[in-house]
């Protein structure tokens, strides 16, 4: 579902994309005659009264109107909890594990992709909006983004594509590699990306 809610369009189009992806159950929820036999549906269907009717009707509201999932607040693919505790285990792991050995830790040690954004708009002196919008005129500053995205906002690439306007993770990659070669010639990319970390540090 949460691919699904990412693609931009009707409801219907959504729930199309959902029933042709291969590795989905969802066609076995709504029709019987579409059950695998390694799935079991009963626990879940138990739920709303055992009836696919209504299980589709919750489906498709929870398309319609978003939903919240408390593991969209995982951080570092392992730490749930409020700041004040989120805080505390990166206190815990601060300095005792390397980065490159555990990549869930380069996730907790991670700043929120509004705070990178925001710290890249405030240094150009643009709205965050023209940022992550398409066709914005502002070639490098969206680099410059995306870049610090990546490095600071423990995010892959095709989760930086989603954050800014549906880009393909290929062109996330490309833009990235362009604006890394671009600033080793040009001074002015090269402080830009120094100054804004600092600031974000």
């Amino acid at each position: 579902l949460r691919r699904a809610w990412v693609v931009q369009g009707a409801v219907e189009e959504r729930l199309r994309l959902l029933e042709r992806y291969g590795w989905s159950s969802l066609k076995g929820y709504w029709k019987e005659r579409h059950k695998q036999s390694w799935v079991t549906y009963e626990s879940v269907l138990e739920q709303v009264g055992r009836s696919r009717r209504k299980y589709r009707e919750f489906i498709l509201d929870g398309m319609k109107r978003g939903y919240d999932t408390p593991w969209e607040s995982v951080q570092g693919q392992v730490v749930l909890g409020g700041q004040k505790f989120v805080d505390r285990v990166k206190e815990g792991v601060e300095g005792r594990i390397s980065p490159r050995e555990q990549p869930g830790v380069r996730q907790i040690q991670a700043r929120a992709p509004g705070v990178v954004l925001r710290a890249v708009a405030k240094y150009y002196g643009v709205d965050e909006k023209r940022l992550t919008g398409k066709r914005t005129g502002l070639r490098d500053e969206r680099g410059v983004a995306l870049e610090l995205m990546y490095r600071h906002g423990g995010m892959r690439q095709a989760e930086i594509g989603w954050f800014f306007g549906g880009l393909d993770y290929t062109a996330v990659s490309r833009e990235r590699t362009r604006l890394r070669d671009k600033a080793k010639r040009d001074d002015k990319l090269r402080r830009a990306l120094a100054e804004i970390e600092t600031q974000m540090s």
